[in-house]
């Protein structure tokens, strides 16, 4: 068994920039927290890899070569999305960088890696060399399967209007909409779907059961509708909905 231990960091400019890179296609059969199997084809050679639970910037690790035309057809077997990249190797003061510019759904982003002995181990950083990003799982290639980088500025847009929406919610005394402007939103929310006596998402709080709820718990219920309307892709109608209600259409607190 060997231990992976290496650490990763994003790259400004192009004086990494050695040669034509190597093509490089992988995709993951297993993908969770304590294990991830990998199938990897790097220009001819093609590899199977095992690797354990991350600790630190450690982990270990089974790698093993297998024939190309098993790597194609586990390749489509593979879950969520094949990673496609160019690998460059780059050596520099001693060390080997493996310099990946990411293709396809991953394009913009690229990360430099190098491996080493122990995690205390020194090397020198070349001056194309941008922030470390060894801890952030986002940049982890068993995460960008999953989650390809060409989808994070839209979650963050989402995450930047969602908080906004909240907030606007909270101000000048709102706790949440009407009984009959709540039950219109509560039918703009897509894939609802009854769960024994309940829904998924809850419905709006009505007659007695209204009257009786603290106004921070109506406050709570409301945005638990709004984070399942972004969950669900429909936060700009709801925020648009909720904007355009006149005050009398809110319970003031």
């Amino acid at each position: 068994m060997a231990a992976e231990i290496e650490r990763k960091f994003l790259v400004i400019g192009n004086g990494w920039r050695q040669g034509d890179g190597v093509v490089t296609s992988q995709g993951y059969l297993c993908l969770d927290q304590e294990r991830t199997v990998r199938v990897r084809l790097s220009g001819e050679k093609a590899f199977l890899t095992i690797k354990g639970p991350t600790k630190g910037i450690g982990r270990p690790e089974f790698e093993y070569e297998i024939p190309r035309g098993d790597c194609e057809q586990l390749l489509k077997l593979c879950a969520g999305s094949v990673i496609e990249k160019r690998r460059y190797v780059v050596e520099y003061k001693g060390s080997r960088w493996d310099v990946d510019e990411f293709l396809g759904e991953n394009a913009g982003l690229i990360v430099a890696e190098i491996e080493l002995e122990n995690e205390n181990q020194p090397f020198e950083r070349p001056g194309w060399l941008g922030a470390e990003v060894s801890g952030d799982p986002r940049y982890f290639n068993s995460s960008l399967a999953s989650n390809p980088y060409s989808t994070w500025q839209n979650q963050e847009a989402v995450e930047i209007k969602l908080e906004a929406l909240l907030e606007y919610t909270k101000d000048d005394g709102r706790i949440c909409p009407n009984p009959r402007e709540w039950a219109a939103l509560w039918e703009m929310l897509p894939d609802k779907k009854r769960i024994g006596p309940s829904w998924e998402p809850p419905i709006p709080l009505i007659l007695s059961v209204r009257r009786k709820t603290p106004l921070p718990a109506k406050a709570m219920l409301l945005e638990e509708h709004i984070r399942y309307a972004a969950e669900h892709g429909v936060l700009d109608e709801i925020d648009a909905y909720l904007r355009a209600l006149e005050p009398g259409q809110w319970l003031m607190g």
